[in-house]
């Protein structure tokens, strides 16, 4: 049986949020809360507008991806970054919004390798994974330094490199069936997931 862990989205905010007018928000395309093929248009994008516009506050979308998402909002050249996980170490840089919706992570493996999981992630420490730059899985997976992990640029690299057999496993959101599609990466299936809050870092 698959462990679970669950957890939320939130708008992640700089600074720099409290002194302007407009908020320029950034994400990454992250169906079914953001999607790149609407200009960014999606249910979370439109409840994060409506409760600025209800404080009169303008604001617009811009996607790209995850990493330069997350240096806009560093450098305060961004409002928010919409549609992210928290995390211990991106709380000492951002503020948090409240919790915006629910998502899951959790690690994908090929159809045709048996890994033995019996619910720890010690059980895969013997094991290869893949990883985005600057995404969040869990504290537990951040925190555990036996873990042969990989650092990729995004996550749909990591895929590809799972897909060649060149990594074991990859970490990331169980959205990526929906992003990517298992048509794509037909011999691809998941092991276990995690739910993660998703907030708005700020």
């Amino acid at each position: 049986m698959a462990k679970l862990f669950y957890g939320a989205v939130f708008l992640l905010l700089s600074t720099l949020s409290f002194a302007q007018p407009t908020w320029h928000i950034v994400s990454e395309h992250f169906p079914p809360y953001i999607s790149a093929t609407n200009n960014g248009n999606s249910w979370l994008v439109d409840i994060t507008q409506a409760a600025l516009a209800s404080q009169k506050i303008q604001s617009e979308i811009e996607i790209t991806t995850w990493v330069r998402a997350l240096q806009l909002a560093r450098k305060r050249k961004r409002t928010a970054v919409l549609g992210a996980y928290y995390s211990e170490q991106r709380s000492k840089v951002f503020y948090y919004s409240s919790p915006l919706g629910v998502a899951k992570t959790g690690f994908f493996k090929r159809t045709d390798h048996k890994i033995a999981f019996d619910g720890t992630l010690n059980s895969i420490k013997a094991h290869s994974i893949c990883v985005g730059s600057d995404y969040v899985v869990s504290d537990e997976f951040a925190n555990n330094h036996e873990l042969a992990v990989t650092i990729s640029k995004d996550l749909q690299t990591c895929l590809k490199l799972l897909y060649k057999g060149r990594v074991e496993l990859v970490a990331g959101t169980y959205q990526l069936q929906v992003s990517f599609g298992w048509k794509t990466y037909p011999n691809l299936t998941s092991l276990l997931s995690i739910k993660l809050n998703i907030y708005n870092p700020i």
